[in-house]
């Protein structure tokens, strides 16, 4: 709260004690009407003092201070997420005078914000005078709303020591109205009061914040090819959303699970659009999706017969490029993993949450290989391999040799060359997912294997490619 003192300065009450009222002619002074004010800044409340001087023979004085004071703001301090997004407080003013004439004055009271722009038009307020026993809550009817970037203004007649106050219910429409590239928005609430007296002023103020945290961008540009949805907080081990047990039944848990080399059907997932929402379907169980069962912070996820159930849909908010939380669009809780093996949950969305951060990997819809050969029997066979594929997720891919890395390919590429090879047996290829868009502490994730054989003076190339479901 800041605040204004005036009062009568020490030489001022020294100039009224010398004052001479004096008998006889003239009897009355002539004329001494009127309001004195003496005022020297001081202290950290509003205030004033005043010197009444009347017509009487024998002159008296009352002195005393006006002041004002907000109280109780810090009520409406707030963070907002995906899952509360509305609070309500109040704030209080006192005309904390102490006056003579106890002259009841008219407070005027200003609300108003600064801060983000996009804070302060979306978050907006509504508020009424606060009944004797009343409870501020949320719930209020929204006629009469403002936003903070427009503000509001009251009045109140008090007397001194009298107070009012106001219940003030803070609250945006949707959480997608303060979606922010860094998740993050704040604003500065305030509250200004005011009390006049002839002249003159009290006044005092006071602020505090309103914030909001883990709300992302809206994303409706996610592929509908089969993908792998990766928590992007797991190194070494890599782990995918899963089906458990790859089970096609309603009630069946989604986990996360090391990342499969083999039958991926059950950690395919297709991004199915419902608006701004998508729906999370299962390739081994393509009739259920992924819900949330319940509705508070720790449900369960697990597959259910399709349906128009909200628990069924996910917003994608975008967090960075080719990084992603999920929230449920009934509780507006983020999807959340283990740091290994284990049930994915609901959880509030939070900036420090790396468990909320996914990554979408390619899955190779479509795939081929040919071989060519140069040379002969006698300088000796060079073999060359081409693998190709069809994605709708963009790469780039890694595609190694045994153990080596022999090639990392542009991100819009759908075939590589290795080679030529000559002899060496046969050999064994591995494309992993290398999106330079993904968490690097999320590692790589296998899209494919394949394998070739070089040419030989008695066995023709051959070879090989498999898009990780059998």
């Amino acid at each position: 709260m800041t605040t204004r003192v005036h009062r009568i300065p020490q030489t001022a009450l020294g100039a009224l004690r010398g004052l001479r009222v004096f008998r006889g002619a003239p009897a009355r002074l002539g004329v001494v009407a009127g309001l004195v004010v003496f005022a020297v800044l001081a202290g950290t409340s509003a205030s004033y003092a005043y010197f009444q001087a009347t017509q009487a023979a024998t002159a008296s004085a009352g002195a005393g201070t006006l002041s004002v004071t907000t109280a109780n703001l810090s009520s409406l301090a707030y963070t907002f997420r995906n899952d509360q997004l509305d609070t309500a407080g109040s704030v209080t003013v006192t005309n904390a005078s102490d006056t003579a004439d106890g002259i009841a004055r008219t407070a005027t009271v200003a609300l108003s914000a600064t801060g983000d722009s996009v804070a302060l038009n979306a978050i907006k307020f509504v508020y009424w005078a606060k009944g004797a026993t009343e409870t501020c809550t949320i719930g209020r009817a929204k006629t009469g709303a403002v936003s903070w970037a427009t503000g509001a203004s009251v009045t109140a007649t008090l007397a001194p020591g009298a107070s009012a106050t106001w219940c003030v219910e803070s609250y945006v429409t949707a959480a997608s109205d303060l979606a922010a590239a860094d998740g993050s928005l704040s604003i500065t609430p305030k509250v200004a009061a005011s009390l006049p007296a002839g002249g003159w002023s009290a006044a005092a103020n006071s602020t505090t914040t309103q914030s909001s945290i883990g709300i992302y961008p809206g994303f409706t540009g996610m592929t509908t090819d089969w993908s792998y949805i990766r928590p992007a907080n797991v190194g070494g081990t890599k782990y995918c959303l899963d089906v458990s047990g790859g089970a096609d039944a309603n009630g069946t848990r989604v986990i996360s699970w090391p990342c499969k080399t083999a039958g991926t059907t059950n950690q395919l997932w297709k991004f199915v659009a419902d608006g701004a929402f998508y729906g999370l379907q299962s390739n081994n169980a393509q009739t259920r999706r992924a819900e949330q069962n319940g509705t508070g912070a720790g449900s369960l996820i697990f597959t259910n017969a399709s349906s128009t159930a909200t628990t069924q849909d996910w917003q994608v908010q975008r967090v960075s490029a080719g990084l992603y939380q999920l929230v449920n669009r009934s509780s507006g809780l983020c999807l959340s993993a283990t740091t290994a093996s284990g049930d994915l949950t609901t959880q509030p969305c939070t900036d420090a949450a790396a468990t909320q951060r996914f990554v979408v990997s390619p899955y190779l819809a479509t795939t081929a290989c040919t071989t060519a050969t140069t040379g002969n029997m006698f300088a000796g066979y060079q073999t060359s391999v081409t693998y190709s594929w069809t994605t709708a997720n963009p790469g780039p891919f890694k595609v190694y040799v045994g153990s080596a890395l022999v090639a990392t390919t542009a991100a819009d590429a759908s075939s590589v060359t290795l080679g030529p090879y000559t002899g060496g047996g046969a050999q064994t290829v591995t494309i992993t997912d290398s999106s330079a868009t993904a968490s690097a502490a999320a590692g790589d994730t296998v899209v494919g294997t394949a394998a070739f054989t070089p040419r030989t003076t008695t066995a023709a190339a051959s070879c090989s490619i498999t898009n990780m479901v059998n």
